[in-house]
């Protein structure tokens, strides 16, 4: 896959990664995220949990990012990678990236509006935070990273906007529906929340940040142990 083999390559030779020192939760007066503290939960093809015995005892999580998109593929090297050793605990100093997505962040790229997707204010700059993970010894993608509400597992996508907005529409990627009802009310990072009934239609909505949040490494296909 090329967006892995780009990875791979941004892990281990494009390294930008910050350290996170502080709590998950919200920036005062506004509803950014400034923060997130979190762990890493293993889930199988049918998205229940697996023991972490089934993985490599050491694995890097990366996070690069997408300007102007909620979908693609990144090309940027990571704003965090962590590399996880015994411990699956990390942290994320969101508000020390902002000065960096404020310089690269974009308006929805021609790709997503000619598609029906939509912004308001038009204006308005944005970046999705991309979420992988990979064994640290072979540097092989160990299956689909990303962050979960840990109750429901609905899916949760990491987003930076350069002042409040509103995204809107729908279209079609193959046989995959997605819709859009998301309201922004302040420049920052929040989450978007990805709920689907039947893995076919997907609602990308507003999350309350009340959840508790997990990155999930998600196998879409068992391996022999």
């Amino acid at each position: 896959m090329n967006q892995s083999r780009y990875l791979i390559v941004a892990i281990f030779t494009l390294l930008t990664g910050c350290v996170a020192n502080q709590h998950r939760e919200e920036s005062p007066g506004t509803s950014g995220l400034i923060a997130i503290d979190t762990t890493v939960e293993f889930l199988a093809p049918d998205r229940g949990t697996l023991p972490s015995s089934h993985f490599p005892e050491e694995i890097v999580v990366i996070f690069p990012y997408i300007p102007g998109g909620i979908f693609g593929t990144p090309r940027s090297a990571p704003l965090f990678q962590e590399h996880l050793k015994g411990n699956l605990d990390f942290k994320l100093d969101l508000a020390g990236a902002i000065g960096k997505l404020e310089k690269d962040s974009k308006p929805l790229t021609g790709t997503w509006t000619s598609k029906g997707l939509s912004v308001v204010p038009k204006e308005a700059r944005l970046s999705r935070i991309g979420t992988f993970a990979f064994d640290a010894k072979t540097k092989n993608e160990l299956g689909a990273g990303g962050f979960i509400d840990a109750e429901s597992k609905d899916n949760l996508l990491l987003v930076y906007v350069d002042r409040p907005c509103r995204i809107a529409g729908s279209f079609t990627l193959g046989d995959e529906h997605y819709s859009h009802e998301i309201e922004l009310h302040s420049a920052g990072f929040h989450w978007i929340r990805v709920r689907s009934s039947d893995g076919k239609r997907f609602l990308l909505g507003n999350y309350s940040n009340n959840g508790h949040v997990k990155f999930s490494i998600h196998l879409l296909h068992m391996k022999s142990i």
